[in-house]
C-alpha cells in the first residue's frame, strides 16, 4: 500500500465427536439492508476511486437498492448470479458523494439501502482505490442488534499538518427515533478540527437517528499514532447497523504500509464462545494480526488448547501479532474475533522483498453460526478503472468427517472450475481447512458453498500493496443473553388487510378497484400472475407507502388475453392473494 507520502447456533455442543457436528439452516441472508460507506483514503485519486455492491439473490426477484433520497433502482434478479452496482462511468449507479466524508455529523442522505420483498439475498461492499482498498459483508436488518464492541485499527499520521487518517466507525439506523448511546475508547474530534474534541474518551455521550440516517465518528486530539476506537461500547433503543473502520493504518503501527479498512460487525448477542482460522494464504513473511473482544471481567481466551490472552474487565479487547497457524480459538463465555492482514512490509527482509497485499480487516464468523450454505460473491476489478485484479482467495472450515460431501458450485473439492489450487489442513481430530487460490483474474461473481453439515468461509483477494477481506457470510442468530431485548428474525407485519379486487370478473374495460389499509407506512406490493406463475403486470409498488385506507383504481396492460390470472399482495410478512377472470 502507501509507504508515507505515497500514500448455525449449533444444537449440541461442538465437541471432539465428529458425530456431534450437524447440518444448520441458512441464517445470514435477509431481505432488507442499509449500510454507510466509511471514509477512504485520498481524495485527490478522485478520478481513479471506486465504489462496488455486489447483491445475489438466492431466487429470481426484483431487487431495490436506493440511496439517500435518490430514486430506487430496480433491477431483475436471477437466482445465484450477481449483480453489480458501481460509481464507474458512464453508468453511474453509486454517486462518490455516498461516502462519509465527516465525524459526528448525521448524514440523512447517504445511507443505501437494498432490498428483495419476496427473496432472500446475499450483500457485499467493496470501496476500492488504487493501495487503499478493503470490503465487507453486509449484515441483513433482521440481523442486527442494540449492543457493540467496535473493531477498528490505529490512526496513521503522515505528518500533523498534512495528513491524519483517522480510526473510524459508523452507524446507520432503519427505524425512526433510534437512541444510540456511544462510550468512546479515544477521543473523538469535531468535524472541522482534528484538534478540537468533540467527545473526550471514557465519557458517554447519545445521538438520535431518523429511518436511513447514517453518522461516522473518528478520532481526533493531540495528533498522535495510536488513538484507536477500537474497545468502544455502543447501546441502542432499537436495532442498528455498525461498522468499524479506519481510513488508513499501519498493521502493526510500527510497518510502514498502510492501507483501509472496513467491516460490518455483528451485534454481541452473535457472539459464540468457538472460532476457527487459518493464515492468509500467499504471504511470505510473519503471520496474522487478530483483535479479541471479550464479555466478562478475567477471560481467558485459549488457542489450540492453550491460554493465548486474559482480558481483565468486562468487554475489553487485545491485540495479538505474527501467528502463523490454523487455529481453534475458545473460550467460556461469548468473544469476538477479527483478523487482519498485515502490512506487505512487515517481516519483510527488504522493501523490494516484501509480501503481497496490505491491511484489510476480517471479521470471523464462530462456529456456532456454521450453517450448510453459504452464498457469496467474489468481487470484480472493472478494467476501466485502471486498477489491478485481485488474485482471489476462498478458505472454507469445514468438519474433517464430511470433506466429501463439500461442494463449490456444485463441484467436489477436487474438481473445483477456475481454482489453480487447494490445499487442505487439520485443524484438530475434528476440522479441516481447504485454502483454494484461483487463476489469475477468476473466480469473480458469485458462488455457492453446500454441505451435509456446517461450513463457514471467507474470500480474500491481494495486488501489489492493496488486498480486500470478507466473511463469506455472518450469522444473524441470538446465541447467548447478553441482549436482554433483540429483534426476532421475523418478516415485519405492517397491519395490512385487503378486501377482493373488483370488478370481478372483469368485462369490457381494464379498469379495477383496489380497497386496502395500512396500519403503519410500509413498502407495499401489488403483482398479477398467469397460470402458470408467471408475472404479467406490476399494478402497485411502493417502498414506502403511507398508512391509511385507500380505495385506488389501476387500469390494466391493454394487451392481457381472455382468461384467469392471479393477483397478490405482499406487504412484510402479509400475503394476499385471489382469482381474477378477464372477459372480453
Amino acid at each position: 500500500m502507501r509507504h508515507f507520502y505515497r500514500i448455525v447456533l449449533l444444537l449440541v455442543t461442538l465437541s471432539l465427536a465428529v458425530g456431534s457436528v450437524i447440518a444448520q439452516p441458512k441464517t445470514d441472508l435477509g431481505r432488507d439492508f442499509w449500510f454507510c460507506i466509511p471514509q477512504n483514503f485520498d481524495r485527490t485519486l478522485e478520478s481513479t476511486r471506486f465504489f462496488y455492491i455486489y447483491i445475489t439473490p438466492s431466487a429470481n426477484t426484483t431487487i431495490n437498492v436506493q440511496i439517500g433520497v435518490n430514486p430506487i433502482i430496480t433491477r431483475l434478479g436471477t437466482a445465484y448470479q450477481t449483480i453489480a452496482l458501481s460509481s464507474l462511468p458512464p453508468n453511474i449507479e453509486i454517486s462518490k458523494s455516498a461516502e462519509l466524508q465527516s465525524s459526528g455529523v448525521v448524514e440523512a442522505n447517504k445511507a443505501i439501502h437494498v432490498w428483495s420483498d419476496d427473496a432472500d439475498l446475499s450483500v457485499s461492499f467493496l470501496s476500492s482505490a488504487p493501495y487503499t482498498s478493503d470490503g465487507m459483508y453486509c449484515i441483513p436488518t433482521i440481523g442486527w442488534g442494540k449492543q457493540y464492541v467496535i473493531a477498528s485499527y490505529n490512526s496513521f499520521i503522515v505528518d500533523p499538518k498534512l495528513a491524519f487518517l483517522p480510526s473510524e466507525f459508523t452507524v446507520v439506523a432503519s427505524q425512526d427515533n433510534t437512541t444510540v448511546t456511544i462510550t468512546p475508547s479515544a477521543d473523538i474530534k469535531t468535524d472541522d478540527s482534528v484538534l478540537v474534541i468533540a467527545h473526550p474518551k471514557g465519557k458517554p455521550y447519545s445521538v438520535t437517528l431518523n429511518k436511513g440516517e447514517c453518522v461516522q465518528y473518528q478520532t481526533g486530539g493531540v495528533p498522535v499514532e495510536g488513538t484507536d476506537l477500537s474497545g468502544t461500547l455502543i447501546s441502542s433503543d432499537k436495532p442498528i447497523g455498525v461498522e468499524g473502520a479506519s481510513v488508513c493504518p499501519n498493521i502493526p503501527t510500527s510497518d510502514p504500509s498502510c492501507d483501509h479498512i472496513l467491516e460490518m460487525l455483528q451485534p454481541i448477542r452473535s457472539w459464540g464462545k468457538q472460532y476457527l482460522t487459518a493464515p492468509f494464504a500467499g504471504r511470505k513473511f510473519g503471520g496474522d494480526g487478530f483483535l479479541i473482544a471479550g464479555s466478562k471481567e478475567n477471560q481467558i481466551i485459549n488457542r489450540n488448547g492453550a491460554m493465548a490472552q486474559v482480558l481483565n474487565k468486562q468487554f475489553d479487547i487485545a491485540y495479538l501479532y505474527d501467528i502463523s497457524e490454523v487455529s481453534n480459538w475458545t473460550s467460556d463465555a461469548p468473544f469476538m474475533l477479527v483478523q487482519y492482514v498485515l502490512g506487505s512490509t512487515h517481516a519483510a527482509p527488504s522493501t523490494s522483498n516484501r509480501n503481497v497485499g496490505d491491511p484489510a480487516m476480517l471479521v470471523i464468523n464462530s462456529a456456532e453460526q456454521f450453517t450448510n450454505q453459504l452464498l457469496f460473491s467474489i468481487p470484480s476489478q472493472i478494467s476501466s478503472s485502471g486498477q489491478a485484479n485481485y488474485t482471489n482467495y476462498l478458505t472454507v472450515i469445514s468438519p474433517r468427517a464430511h470433506h466429501d460431501s463439500l461442494l463449490l458450485d456444485g463441484k467436489h473439492v477436487g474438481s473445483w472450475s477456475n481454482v489453480l489450487s487447494s490445499k487442505k489442513y487439520n485443524i484438530d481430530s475434528t476440522w479441516e481447512v481447504i485454502q483454494a487460490t484461483f487463476k489469475s483474474n477468476l473466480g469473480e461473481g458469485a458462488h455457492v458453498l453446500t454441505s451435509d453439515s456446517v461450513i463457514g468461509a471467507y474470500i480474500y483477494g491481494f495486488s501489489t500493496d492493496n488486498s480486500y477481506a470478507m466473511s463469506c457470510g455472518l450469522g444473524t442468530k441470538t446465541i447467548n443473553g447478553l441482549e436482554t431485548s433483540v429483534r426476532e428474525h421475523l418478516p415485519v407485519n405492517f397491519g395490512f388487510s385487503a378486501e377482493a379486487i373488483t370488478p370481478n370478473p372483469l368485462i369490457g374495460n381494464y379498469k379495477l378497484i383496489a380497497r386496502y389499509t395500512l396500519q403503519s407506512q410500509a413498502p407495499l406490493r401489488l403483482e398479477l400472475f398467469d397460470q402458470l406463475g408467471k408475472s404479467v403486470a406490476v399494478l402497485l409498488s411502493s417502498d414506502l407507502h403511507p398508512e391509511g385506507t385507500f380505495e385506488k383504481q389501476i387500469t390494466l396492460p391493454s394487451d392481457l388475453a381472455t382468461g384467469s390470472y392471479y393477483y397478490r399482495y405482499i406487504c412484510g410478512s402479509t400475503h394476499i392473494s385471489g382469482k381474477l377472470v378477464i372477459a372480453k
